[in-house]
Parts: C-alpha cells; sequence; structure tokens
C-alpha cells in the first residue's frame, strides 16, 4: 500500500469536519464533546483507506474502497441515532464504535494481505 500524503490531510480534515458537525447537532446534550471526537476518530479510521491509500491491485483497491464506504455510512448512521435519542450514557456508543472499528481494521487488514484477486 502507498500513502499518498496529500489526499490523507484532506481525509483527516474531512473526518474533522463531520465530528464537527456531529458535535453541532449534539450540542443540547451533555456529552456533545465526547460523542463529536469518538465520531471523528471513527470516520478517520474509515476515511483514510478511502482517500488516502492507494493498493497495488486495483481489484483490492476497489474492495477496500466500497468496505470502508460502508463502514462510514454505518459509522455516520450510528453517530446519528446517537445524537437524535440523546442517550446520556456514552457507554454503549463506545462499546458498539470501538467493536465495529476493531471489526473493520481486522477485515482490513485480511484483506490486504491477499495477493491474488
Amino acid at each position: 500500500m502507498k500513502v499518498n500524503a496529500v489526499l490523507l490531510i484532506i481525509a483527516i480534515g474531512i473526518a474533522v469536519l463531520l465530528g464537527f458537525l456531529v458535535y453541532s447537532f449534539c450540542s443540547s446534550s451533555d456529552n456533545a464533546c465526547a460523542l463529536g471526537v469518538t465520531s471523528a476518530l471513527s470516520f478517520a479510521v474509515t476515511l483514510v483507506p478511502i482517500l488516502g491509500l492507494k493498493h497495488e491491485s486495483g481489484r483490492m483497491q476497489v474492495n477496500i474502497k466500497v468496505m470502508s464506504t460502508m463502514a462510514l455510512i454505518v459509522f455516520l448512521i450510528i453517530a446519528a441515532v446517537m445524537c437524535f435519542i440523546s442517550v446520556e450514557k456514552l457507554n454503549v456508543y463506545y462499546i458498539i464504535v470501538g467493536i465495529l472499528v476493531l471489526i473493520y481494521l481486522g477485515a482490513l487488514y485480511s484483506m490486504s494481505r491477499i495477493n491474488d484477486v
């Protein structure tokens, strides 16, 4: 995998802006800052492979981008749901997002190790 530094910075910037969007939607909640930071981190984990990384195999790159886009959509939906139901305890959100990020990173690692697609 090759890293494109400019696109990596753009991906992180988009993730931070999406995290701020979540924060601004949840600004009435006491946990808005924690929800915004956690959302930004989960968005960054998925946006970096979409924009900032390039795989040697074109087919594998498409697979990684599709899986990362699906994970990004899932994280956006989870963040929106947590904003609108205004759960006071974010422990459930941290556990759900943490498990999903670890599953996503494991799948991404497994996909990147495959040589013949």
